[in-house]
């Protein structure tokens, strides 16, 4: 499960949290190693080199790394390091002799032989940086579009034309490089990269070193504030780019125990130095062309604290023209983000009045004020829902912006304060449709956006109990996923919970169990500390599936009903043919229609193929199983002839397949004479 990098981050910057680094390295390892595999043509020591390199740099940066999509920034940096060490001499020669050496070896890792790794990944990183987002999140973490939507701030259809678009501008880019391939070829290659092994042990000494040596530029800083906290003059730290200025100005000293508040750094008479926005910043845009370590943070800070909400405008006047959009994108950040620890409303407010959004770059500042909306929410969630509904009608929120901030709101009121403040809030939302994109947002939302990993067993089952209060639609499919995400987790403790809740609410969990295919669990230390997360594959699927059937009938469930409830599970969770092998040996025990209809329009609407069968035909396959005959035809036909529009001579073979009932025979025939 991919964690949440954010939030990882942010307990890494502020508590300096070795365990959140080397979650952060267990995470992405994977990702950083395959990545410089492919860049080094399968040169395992340079592409240990290059991990250890990324990680060192991810510890170093991770301060300015909130907000980005940490995969995409990881992939980036691995294919610059690894193209640094491919320009070696040194390398190259030693590259060349493994390629020479090892040519059957290293041509397992060729992605066509046509279309090299280096083309591929060359042509990735020319990409703009939401387009490369997407096809990381995609196809280097495994994310659905409804997660990437999630993650990216946008609605599962949006990132699903984005990995669209994005497919065809990388098509685009190789076509122009001479290199002829499809969109779908693309993607299908992406999705098929291979993921050499990489032991547990070099996990632990990346992450040791890059910790190790994050330790010795702390201690190389701390030794640089060590004045600063027994009391002498801070000319050499926040006066000095000042006092270039005064060479006459007065030397402040601190007070003796250490500054409580950035602001206490600057005296009086150094406030009185950046009087007005003009001085601000200029020495907001020195510091800011500085390399950015701890000092120069610690600088930048107690310049911000002189503005306050109520100097914004003035500041933001001036910076207009007075910053580049470099400048802009890092200062405001920095920021809006120290103003909202202290005035939140306040600064919220101002950042839709003057659009600070359409101030930065288009995709930065949908970033930073989502950031900020989601750190405030998540803090103090009754302050910020009474915010956005006094401000609902605000000109700077569009609809879209509004639900994404409704939902975070609810999911914080949700976990935090449980159901009845969710549902008070619900009530307070200015108009119905609003209340029911929340609640539509909420069920599609819960399982990714409700910290459900981080609660203990207890709270889960509190959770999964009171989820039966809240109004929304579609809650026996939402239990199910919950369930199978805790069985995948924690094993044990699902087992515990079934004890304890009612005997529907277990028919459920056993659900969510028999859906799940890999259980895991964290009892093998790493080297250095923690432990490496590993599991089985689940070996009891037909116990599983029995325990189900039998929960479903101690529930006191009509047997149809529990069969529609284990059919769904087949459906989603299986592979289509082991689905369609039970659907077939229960298609007397009830009517599955219903279930087998949202199956076929949702197989249908795509296009393309998967496993190399058309998704039209797997549509087919799936409607030939409705015992409505006049439903079972119209469905056919349907995806049979989008299947003929598409790719013709796909569609005349199916046609003339061998045992194909007669009635789709006889429709398709039609169907073909009809499109001559």
């Amino acid at each position: 499960m991919i964690q949440d990098s954010d939030n990882l981050l942010l307990r890494f910057h502020r508590e300096q949290s070795e365990t959140a680094f080397r979650e952060l390295v267990a995470c992405y390892s994977t990702l950083v190693f395959r990545t410089a595999m492919r860049k080094l043509n399968g040169d395992r020591a340079a592409a240990e080199d290059v991990c250890q390199e990324v990680f060192s740099l991810l510890a170093k940066k991770a301060h300015r790394l909130r907000g980005v999509v940490l995969s995409s920034w990881l992939y980036r940096q691995t294919c610059r390091r690894a193209s640094n060490h491919i320009r070696t001499e040194s390398r190259r020669r030693v590259r060349e002799k493994i390629a020479a050496e090892s040519h059957a070896l290293n041509s397992q890792v060729k992605v066509t032989p046509e279309l090299s790794n280096m083309d591929l990944d060359d042509a990735l990183n020319q990409l703009p940086t939401p387009d490369r987002d997407a096809l990381v999140l995609r196809y280097f973490e495994g994310m659905d579009h409804r997660t990437i939507g999630g993650i990216l701030g946008i609605s599962e259809d949006a990132a699903r034309k984005r990995v669209k678009r994005a497919l065809d501008r990388l098509a685009t880019m190789l076509r122009n490089d001479g290199l002829d391939h499809s969109a779908a070829f693309l993607g299908s290659t992406l999705a098929g990269l291979p993921t050499p092994p990489l032991p547990s042990t070099f996990v632990a000494q990346i992450s040791a070193k890059a910790w190790a040596g994050h330790q010795a530029a702390s201690s190389t800083l701390m030794s640089h504030l060590a004045p600063i906290a027994a009391g002498v003059a801070i000319t050499s730290m926040i006066a000095a780019p000042f006092t270039m200025r005064r060479k006459n100005a007065v030397v402040a000293t601190l007070p003796s125990k250490p500054p409580s508040h950035p602001m206490d750094l600057l005296s009086e008479r150094e406030r009185a130095v950046v009087s007005t926005s003009s001085d601000l910043l200029e020495q907001l845009k020195r510091l800011n062309a500085k390399p950015r370590d701890e000092t120069t943070r610690l600088q930048m800070l107690a310049l911000t604290d002189l503005i306050g909400v109520a100097g914004f405008p003035e500041f933001f006047a001036a910076a207009k023209t007075r910053l580049s959009q470099t400048e802009k994108n890092s200062i405001y950040y920095l920021i809006l983000e120290q103003e909202m620890k202290r005035a939140p409303a306040e600064t919220m407010l101002f950042v839709f009045d003057a659009k600070i959004g359409d101030k930065i770059d288009s995709a930065m500042g949908t970033r930073v004020i989502g950031y900020l909306w989601r750190v405030w929410s998540g803090s103090d969630p009754i302050a910020s829902g009474k915010w956005i509904v006094e401000n609902w009608t605000h000109r700077g929120l569009t609809k879209s912006s509004r639900d994404d901030m409704v939902l975070q709101v609810g999911n914080g009121l949700f976990v935090g304060q449980g159901t009845s403040a969710f549902s008070e809030f619900l009530a307070a939302l200015p108009d119905a449709a609003a209340r029911e994109r929340l609640i539509q947002k909420f069920k599609d939302n819960f399982n990714t956006d409700l910290g459900w990993e981080m609660m203990s067993n207890q709270d889960r089952i509190d959770r999964f109990v009171l989820l039966d209060e809240v109004p929304v639609a579609g809650k026996n499919q939402l239990k199910i996923d919950l369930a199978k995400r805790w069985a995948t987790k924690d094993p044990e403790g699902i087992l515990r919970a079934m004890k304890a809740v009612s005997p529907e609410e277990r028919f459920y969990l056993t659900l969510g169990r028999f859906a799940t295919v890999y259980e895991e669990n964290v009892d093998t230390p790493m080297l250095g500390g923690g432990f490496r997360t590993s599991g089985n594959q689940v070996s009891d699927s037909s116990t599983r599936l029995q325990q189900a059937e039998q929960a479903g009938l101690d529930a006191g469930l009509p047997r149809d009903a529990v069969l529609v409830e284990i059919g769904r599970v087949h459906l989603t969770e299986r592979a289509a043919e082991e689905a369609m092998t039970w659907f077939d040996d229960h298609r007397d025990d009830a009517n599955f229609d219903l279930l087998i209809t949202e199956k076929v329009r949702d197989v249908a609407q795509f296009n393309g193929s998967s496993n190399y069968v058309p998704f039209e035909v797997q549509a087919i396959e799936w409607a030939k199983r409705i015992s409505d005959p006049a439903l079972r035809l119209q469905l056919s036909r349907g995806a049979f002839t989008k299947l003929l529009g598409r790719s013709p001579e796909e569609a005349i073979a199916l046609a003339t397949q061998p045992g194909l009932p007669t009635e789709l025979s006889q429709a398709f025939s039609t169907i073909i004479t009809e499109f001559q």
